[in-house]
This record gives structure tokens, sequence and C-alpha cells, in this order.
């Protein structure tokens, strides 16, 4: 899966923006020790976290499993009760 989404950087020429490993490793001891004051420091850190290949895919598997509830409750012409029922079952 990795492999894929490197395919698909390559191809539409996106750069990938996660901070370099050293970074993310400080980043880490300062997110352990203290609470980022602002989305702009933050943001560095949510991208070390999610660059991770076991991230990846928890977020590709939960996206696909959301996709397929909406297609459900679609296909059902939008009838609450089986929507419900998907969660019972």
């Amino acid at each position: 899966m990795t492999y894929g989404i490197h395919l698909a950087m390559e191809h539409y020429g996106f750069k990938d923006q996660a901070p370099s490993a050293a970074t993310c490793s400080e980043l880490a001891t300062y997110a352990s020790k203290e609470q980022f004051k602002d989305l702009e420091s933050f943001y560095p850190y949510y991208l070390c976290e999610h660059s991770k290949p076991g991230t990846k895919l928890f977020h590709f598997v939960g996206t696909s499993l959301w996709l397929l509830e909406v297609g459900a409750f679609v296909t059902s012409g939008f009838h609450p009760q089986v929507y419900v029922y998907i969660y019972i079952d």
C-alpha cells in the first residue's frame, strides 16, 4: 500500500511534507513534555505521526469502512432503519 501511495505522489508531483526522522524524534520528545500552542507548531508533529505505515493502514481501513456505510445508507433509499440494522447485526 505504501508503494502505491508513493507512486501516486510521484505521478501527480506531490512532495512528501513529513519532516526528517531527526525532526520527528525532537517533536515527539517535545510533545511528551509540553502541549503545542497552535496549529503551526503542531502540524509538523501531526505529519510525523501520520507518516508511519501502520497509521496509514489504519486510516485507509477506517475510511473504507465509512465509505461502505455511506454506500449502504444511500442504496437503502436513505432509510435510517436499514442503517441502524447494520450496527445491530
